[in-house]
């Protein structure tokens, strides 16, 4: 008869080690999902007032780091995410046309009657069924919110790179320069009269 005994190595962490843990297990997963260090920190367990440097400690460990970037390749492997149909997504929210929510007649069309292009960049929508003559029926009173086109265009610009880095920042500011200069040498301005 052969010995099939399994060999299980014994939990070394301790209750501590294995709280710490835990609180970097959800501060990772806060923060995949709200990518805001404080918030995902105050989710984590830590104390609302020093979330914020909690959260940032967090951020700047290498080990975190490391978790959150396997957490979010995990995530974009489980739902298909990927760069092309992230770009398609953001420019169907940034380009849509509002026009494709309404018939030739100017009526609006049943919702799966919109194109997904536009259905994509629909934010909600509210029914109010206003009453104006106690005789006839209630007449409907249909809000449209749309995502904000503004963001979703900046989104989709910073995902293909094109802002890197604000052109500005590349130049020297010639104010800034000036006042740098006035104040290492401590020459005065000179002002020339107006005649």
């Amino acid at each position: 008869m052969t010995d099939q005994s399994v060999s299980v190595m014994p939990d070394v962490a301790t209750p501590r080690e294995r709280r710490i843990s835990a609180r970097i297990h959800a501060f990772v997963d806060a923060y995949v999902l709200t990518l805001n260090s404080a918030r995902a920190a105050r989710v984590a367990g830590y104390a609302p007032k020093a979330s914020a440097v909690r959260g940032a400690e967090l951020l700047r460990r290498p080990d975190v780091q490391q978790a959150i970037k396997m957490r979010q390749a995990e995530l974009a492997r489980r739902y298909a995410v990927e760069v092309e149909n992230t770009i398609a997504t953001l420019a169907a929210m940034a380009f849509f046309d509002p026009l494709d929510f309404f018939d030739d007649n100017g009526r609006l069309r049943n919702l799966g009657d919109v194109p997904l292009r536009a259905r994509m960049a629909l934010s909600g929508f509210k029914v109010r069924r206003v009453v104006v003559d106690k005789s006839a029926p209630p007449e409907e009173i249909i809000e449209i919110r749309f995502l904000d086109r503004g963001t979703n265009v900046e989104r989709l610009m910073k995902h293909l790179g094109l802002f890197e880095k604000d052109n500005r920042q590349d130049k020297p500011d010639a104010i800034a320069e000036l006042l740098a200069y006035v104040a290492a040498h401590g020459a005065p301005l000179a002002v020339r009269p107006s005649s």
